[in-house]
């Protein structure tokens, strides 16, 4: 997995768009699911999964902060999940936060 851009700036209300890259071997197929993971003391910050399809390799998390999201005290995780023989192949990517208020 890669991402264009490893550290998010995180205005109250704002909304980031966060392109991924996923490069898959020949033996993984199928859908890949990318993933924001959040610890579980940040509160205010969402994403939706989104899913890559089998032969795509680009994908966009669009990360959103609310009005009152925090504290940005540890990364945050894209996390980037397929299928080889029928167990799961995981790879992450820190993400830092930079927080605007």
């Amino acid at each position: 997995m890669q991402v264009e851009i490893t550290s998010l700036t995180a205005a109250p209300g704002s909304v980031v768009e966060l392109p991924v890259r996923v490069q898959r071997s020949r033996d993984v197929s199928g859908p890949a699911k990318l993933e924001l993971v959040v610890p579980k003391h940040i509160s205010g910050v969402s994403a939706d999964p989104v899913t890559i399809e089998e032969g795509q390799e680009r994908g966009i998390l669009t990360v959103k902060f609310g009005p009152q999201s925090g504290p940005f005290n540890m990364p945050l995780i894209a996390r980037v999940s397929a299928v080889y023989r029928n167990a799961p192949v995981v790879n992450e990517t820190r993400l830092s936060i930079v927080p605007v208020r």
